[in-house]
């Protein structure tokens, strides 16, 4: 009797050590704004010797992780770089057709005999081409910077999933130690099995590895988190968003294809490709109408036709897919919502059940570990759907700052 009197002392110790450590950590430090961040950053060259993130905490939103990665760290300066190299070439080819159009004056002018150049097919080529790598330098930046978005994004929910699985893990480790110490009264009192308690305790020792492993993955979680977004690897970061629905800011499916059309880079090069074809048939034409070369040039019009009405046909299928997906995604939550409901009512009653000698332990403990499994998929299936909320903004060309400002319950 004292031997499990002692146990069921541990056990109570040891839960109310684990939910503490998780509770205790978000009040080790005041919070400071995102202004005030990197003034408050750890030094990168100190080595924590814990596991413990340390630091003076920075509290970050999802808007805010997202605005930090275009700003900062190795992937916004590749972002840069290619957007400063993709200017640079546009730059050349502006050059080139500033001094075409000085030897154009000149022959003009009588001052030089020669073909003119202004009129050659590489002038109109380089006229066409020097706006559009401007565009495309623009274009490329802002598309790199949707990119450092959506992952952030991605990285952000991976710490928001960790912490709810941690939260629920704990709640089951707190319902189970309750099992415990009920089971341990009645098995004193003489109406409970002393297999009943060694079902309990051994559910209460699962809970706890469970525990410790969501302990961990939460802290695997943070560090990618923090390598991602420069900065040092053990620094304290408070995520402020939380694990809820967010909300499309597209809810009709023909202004999010018709934004798409509009906004996805993917037409833009088959149209520039189209125009330099058009181009070049226009130079061939003094060639007759069934040389291999007006043929040629005929053909290479018509591939670009066609990979720009299958381009449209293609994003418009994409487009259609994430709107579906949203749909079963948001079916499947209202459907776990009944389903949690349902199995914390079904917990409810079948401890009444046991206390009244009408059901056993193990039916208590399967209603409690369906109770556990279902608000770990309704996690897991929210964390789903607002990540592909965030890839239908990106999909349409609107992107994703925006959308995660957007991030409030429905």
């Amino acid at each position: 009797m004292k031997t499990m009197k002692k146990r069921l002392i541990i056990s109570i110790v040891l839960t109310v050590a684990i939910i503490l450590a998780g509770v205790i950590p978000a009040f080790a430090a005041e919070p400071t704004t995102n202004q005030e961040a990197d003034a408050d950053v750890l030094n990168s060259s100190v080595i924590v010797p814990t596991m413990d993130f340390t630091g003076k905490t920075i509290s970050l939103s999802l808007a805010g992780a997202a605005e930090r990665m275009k700003s900062t760290g190795p992937g916004y300066d590749a972002a840069v770089l290619a957007r400063d190299l993709t200017l640079a070439a546009a730059k050349g080819y502006a050059e080139s057709w500033n001094y075409m159009q000085s030897v154009s004056r000149m022959i003009q002018q009588g001052n030089v005999r020669a073909a003119n150049p202004a009129q050659s097919i590489d002038a109109k080529v380089i006229e066409i081409t020097r706006p559009y790598l401007t565009n495309q330098a623009t274009i490329g930046f802002d598309i790199a910077l949707a990119q450092l978005e959506h992952d952030t994004i991605k990285s952000y929910y991976n710490v928001l999933l960790a912490q709810d699985n941690l939260r629920i893990s704990q709640d089951n480790l707190r319902v189970q130690n309750e099992i415990l110490e009920n089971t341990n009264k009645k098995f004193e009192l003489g109406v409970s099995a002393k297999m009943d308690v060694l079902l309990a305790e051994s559910a209460m020792q699962d809970a706890l590895t469970t525990v410790n492993e969501n302990e961990n993955t939460l802290k695997s979680a943070r560090m990618g988190f923090n390598f991602q977004l420069n900065y040092p690897l053990m620094q304290n970061v408070a995520f402020t968003d939380s694990l809820v629905r967010a909300r499309p800011l597209i809810l009709n499916l023909k202004s999010a294809i018709s934004d798409a059309f509009t906004n996805r880079n993917e037409l833009n090069i088959v149209e520039y490709n189209l125009q330099k074809a058009l181009l070049q048939r226009e130079s061939v034409s003094a060639y007759p109408g069934d040389s291999s070369t007006v043929l040629n040039a005929d053909l290479e019009i018509k591939k670009y036709q066609m990979q720009l009405e299958s381009q449209r046909t293609s994003i418009e299928m994409d487009i259609r897919g994430r709107f579906m997906k949203l749909d079963s995604l948001n079916a499947a939550i209202f459907a776990l919502d009944k389903t949690v409901s349902n199995a914390q009512e079904a917990y409810r009653l079948a401890s009444l059940s046991y206390e009244a000698g009408m059901q056993t332990l193990v039916d208590v403990q399967s209603a409690q570990l369906n109770s556990y499994r279902a608000q770990l998929a309704r996690a897991a299936q929210i964390a789903e759907y607002d990540l592909a909320v965030y890839e239908l903004n990106y999909a349409t060309g609107i992107g994703l700052t925006s959308a995660a400002q957007q991030q409030n319950p429905q």
